[in-house]
Parts: C-alpha cells; structure tokens; sequence
C-alpha cells in the first residue's frame, strides 16, 4: 500500500530489486567470473520454470542460494557465511531457499 499509494503522492518512485540483478551485484561483490554469474541466472531462470515461489521470498535468499549452488563444485568455492555477508543475509536464508530448490527439483526428477 505505501509503494502504491503513499510514494507516488510525495512523487518518489520505488523500483523493486530482483534476484537476477542481485546474482551479478552478490556476484561481484564475492569476485566471481561472469561465467559462473550466468550460470546462476540459468539455473534461477529454470527453477521457476519449474515452479519455484518468488511470491513472498526475498530475492536476496534466492540470488544467493543460486550462487552458492553454482559455485560448491567449482574452483570458486564460496562458503554459505562468504556469500551471506556479501549479501547481508544470514546462512539460515541461503538454507531456507535451497530447501526450497530441493522441493522443486524433487517433484521433477
């Protein structure tokens, strides 16, 4: 209601950040290479398209659980507490949303 009706009356605007943007800033924050950015976009991009809930998730958990699942098997490895802090969320968030991938991937394996 405040985005909707109270800022467009004191003529601010409001542009929600999206997980996809937040993969490359998290991204780069943490030095990774532009490959593994993309990589994390296409696996978000798929996931959704597999029925993963944006309604209601943080995009910042979303961006960073998509970078974390990227870079666990890379040379780029990155910790859940290196990603967290770049993205000022908590490990529990990064957690919270890859239990939320699990359900995804389980119901179409």
């Amino acid at each position: 209601m405040i985005v909707r009706e109270i800022l467009p009356e004191l003529g601010l605007d409001y542009h929600p950040i999206s997980a996809e943007k937040l993969i490359f800033l998290f991204g780069n924050r943490l030095g990774l290479p532009e490959d593994i950015k993309i990589k994390a976009l296409s696996l978000l991009k798929v996931t959704v398209k597999k029925g993963l809930p944006l309604i209601g998730k943080d995009p910042k958990g979303l961006a960073t659980a998509m970078l974390y699942l990227v870079t666990k098997n890379t040379k780029f490895k990155k910790t859940q507490v290196e990603i967290a802090q770049a993205a000022k969320v908590t490990e529990v968030t990064i957690r919270s949303r890859l239990k939320d991938l699990k359900v995804v991937i389980d119901n179409h394996a």
